[in-house]
């Protein structure tokens, strides 16, 4: 099986995509793009600040493919530096029969660059990996991602639940929450299926009724095999607790007006 790994320079976007390398200071990666076809074939693109210019730019990258959905053991491709110089470059890798990526498979693509003038003085050296899978008829296949459940709120209770997919290419994960920013949860409960690898329950206790909170809970997670892998996510809802019990001063009241109803006919029988 032959496997092309194909780069396009920032030359190939449209306007919205120029504007958007307004804002970059350095080289970086783009989008990725199915090719048609061709699961085998992906177009890993690069993204150039505007009126970028550079005297050598040397590149090389590693893509580690993770087969049947495992977060260890991946095999890894790695391409030797190449001068990018030019800024648009194809390069074929011929793998081994039965070795090359399965439809649907998740795939970490690391990348380094050594930015260099013409005198060998480097200027920039950065190493940047993202995922991404390999397409299924020639289309790009969304992600499994890490996210929370809305949450369970009392007068002086909350609770939330994180998510984490067993299926994502990470197996250093770890999952926090905290309430306005500072107070940890009074329980913490983990527990895990064949879909999800976490499942954390955040409970917090004694809160003031009728009060806002700001809840937010921190999924931390990289492979450990893989330098550079590193994500973190934060999500955030803001929740306000319950009234008191009033809705328990109803019956109270009823009780209260049938005992007066009561003394009164016994007044009036006298």
């Amino acid at each position: 099986m032959l496997i092309f790994v194909v780069f396009s320079s920032c030359l190939l976007y449209t306007l919205s995509s120029a504007q958007t390398n307004s804002s970059i200071l350095q080289p970086t990666l783009g989008p990725v793009y199915p090719v048609a076809n061709n699961n085998s074939l992906l177009n890993f693109t690069f993204i150039y600040p505007t009126n970028y210019q550079f005297a050598n730019l040397y590149v090389a990258f590693t893509i580690y493919d993770f087969l049947n959905y495992t977060q260890s053991n991946p095999q890894p491709y790695a391409f030797s530096w190449t001068n990018f110089t030019n800024s648009n470059t194809s390069l074929p890798w011929v793998i081994p029969p039965n070795t090359g990526f399965q439809p649907g498979d998740y795939i970490i693509a690391c990348f380094a660059w050594v930015q260099t003038n013409n005198n060998s003085l480097q200027l920039a050296n950065t190493n940047q990996c993202i995922l991404t899978r390999a397409s299924i008829n020639y289309t790009m296949q969304p992600m499994a991602s890490s996210y929370i459940s809305p949450p369970v709120v009392t007068n002086t209770t909350a609770t939330i639940n994180a998510y984490y997919p067993a299926v994502l290419p990470y197996d250093q994960v770890s999952i926090s929450s905290t309430l306005n920013g500072t107070i940890l949860p009074t329980m913490t409960n983990s527990s895990a299926n064949t879909t999800y690898m976490y499942m954390n329950t955040f409970s917090y206790m004694n809160l003031t009724t009728s009060t806002y909170y700001n809840i937010c809970v921190v999924f931390n997670y990289a492979n450990s095999k893989i330098n550079g892998t590193q994500q973190v996510n934060t999500s955030c809802q803001t929740i306000m607790t319950l009234a008191g019990n009033s809705v328990n001063k109803a019956p109270n009241k009823v009780i209260s007006n049938f005992i007066i109803i009561i003394l009164l006919f016994i007044l009036a029988s006298m």
